[in-house]
């Protein structure tokens, strides 16, 4: 109900907003109508662009060679993107396809946005991306994430776009932004290739228990219900607000989330039971594994200045599920969560060096410790990430070689990614890397530990 009557008062703001300048404006339109002239003069000049980019990519995972030739798997696409923007003075709509190798066709983005005095309103399917951080946040929930190739792409591409109603209110220099989203999408993970999780894979060892127990038809419905799926139901929409402003060389903001965490969860429980062969159908078993994803309520904070040279950045979040007391052990605990970095330029050549740390803290960890069942049960329930990337430039900013490295400090394990890209036309570059996995084959990055691989990727922007 508290969601519901929150929703009604945010969407009658945007709409009494709206409406009001709307009848300013056809007022207007009607006054100038009669003397024969459209009343918006040149006012309503408009243009149409087109903008895109075509990118060839090769990749070789090294560890997969045939044992027969010592030859090396090579995988190869080529994908298209296709961006439309149609501008007004008042207006303008923004579009981007996406073409594969494959023939198929995806709605990468398309919203139209609505320029007012003091506003703007934005609706349609978008990537809304909250926080200071360089490609790695905690304040930013609204898009589910593309996994199945897993944190290989850039943050921004991995982003899945969600459909939404945006309005962006100026309020001196600062900015209101309120968000609704009538849908929610999870996060898609690879369920068959290279980058298939440990978690996903240890699902996916169920179908052949529950194959023995129900049938094949059944388990194929099991193995689709562990996958997730996106809803489109109204309790799972999705509302937010954020505020952001600048003052004395800060910049500062506050947002608030209300949602789903991303991820599935569970009663784990019903797994050992299916193992040990307690159910007699399938939808008992499904029942009592309760597949479901954690309503949330996300506080945020994010500041970013130059201190000491460094330009600096921060986020710190407080997530807040329905285990308020951290002892249900289907539903996630509540957990603080921060990203403390900076990058500054060195005096060598022109390197450039970028670190984050990115920190959770699970609450209520004593309530978790002894149920290997709670869904929070872990070794470590405090935990960081270090991110480092060392960059230069040679030759007029036409060779960038990059380094960047992403370590778990508390599991040890690693990416290094070792980065080489040629500008060779202001419209055309090639990019090579090396990526590296290490770590024991529980970890997050360590379970890749078989997937190093060197890429190439050939890009035309036009």
């Amino acid at each position: 109900m508290k969601r519901l009557l929150t929703f009604l008062i945010v969407f009658t703001l945007m709409f009494s907003l709206s409406t009001a300048k709307i009848c300013a404006f056809e007022n207007a339109f009607e006054q100038d109508s009669s003397s024969g002239d459209s009343g918006f003069g040149d006012e309503n000049t408009s243009s149409l662009e087109f903008s895109g980019s075509l990118e060839y990519k090769i990749r070789s995972i090294l560890d997969k060679k045939s044992d027969s030739d010592l030859s090396y798997p090579i995988n190869s696409e080529a994908e298209l993107e296709l961006g439309l923007d149609y501008s007004r003075d008042n207006s303008d709509i923004k579009a981007t396809l996406a073409f594969d190798d494959n023939g198929d066709v995806a709605l990468d983005e398309a919203f139209i946005r609505l320029y007012y005095d003091d506003f703007d309103l934005e609706a349609g399917k978008m990537k809304v991306v909250w926080g200071k951080g360089d490609k790695l946040h905690v304040v930013d929930n609204l898009n589910g994430e593309d996994l199945t190739d897993f944190i290989n792409p850039e943050y921004l591409d991995r982003q899945i776009a969600e459909n939404m109603v945006k309005l962006n209110y100026y309020l001196g220099t600062g900015k209101l932004e309120a968000v609704y989203t009538p849908e929610f999408t999870a996060n898609k993970l690879d369920r068959e290739g290279d980058w298939m999780l440990s978690k996903v894979s240890k699902m996916k060892e169920l179908k052949p228990i529950a194959v023995k127990e129900f049938g094949l038809t059944d388990a194929l419905e099991i193995e689709d219900s562990l996958a997730g799926d996106e809803s489109n139901e109204f309790k799972d929409g999705q509302l937010a607000l954020r505020y952001t402003n600048s003052k004395g060389g800060y910049d500062y903001g506050f947002s608030i989330y209300q949602g789903r965490l991303k991820n599935l969860s569970m009663d784990k429980s019903a797994i050992a039971k299916l193992e040990k062969g307690v159910y007699r159908d399938s939808q008992a078993f499904l029942n009592d594994l309760d597949l479901h994803y954690d309503e949330v309520t996300v506080l945020g904070a994010e500041l970013s200045s130059v201190l000491f040279g460094i330009n600096s950045r921060g986020e710190l979040a407080y997530y807040l599920t329905d285990d308020r007391n951290g002892d249900d052990p289907t539903v996630h605990n509540n957990k603080l969560a921060w990203i403390i970095g900076g990058d500054r330029d060195l005096a060598l050549h022109n390197v450039n060096v970028n670190l984050q740390v990115k920190s959770e803290l699970i609450l209520d960890k004593d309530k978790v410790d002894d149920n290997p069942a709670d869904i929070d049960y872990s070794e470590d329930y405090f935990t960081n990430m270090m991110v480092l990337k060392v960059s230069d430039d040679f030759n007029n900013q036409r060779i960038l070689p990059e380094v960047s490295l992403m370590y778990n400090l508390e599991s040890q394990d690693y990416i290094l990614d070792n980065q080489l890209e040629f500008i060779v036309k202001d419209d055309t570059s090639i990019k090579f890397n090396y990526k590296l996995f290490q770590g024991d084959g529980d970890t997050l990055f360590g379970q890749f530990d078989e997937n190093d691989y060197i890429s190439m990727v050939v890009n035309y922007e036009f």
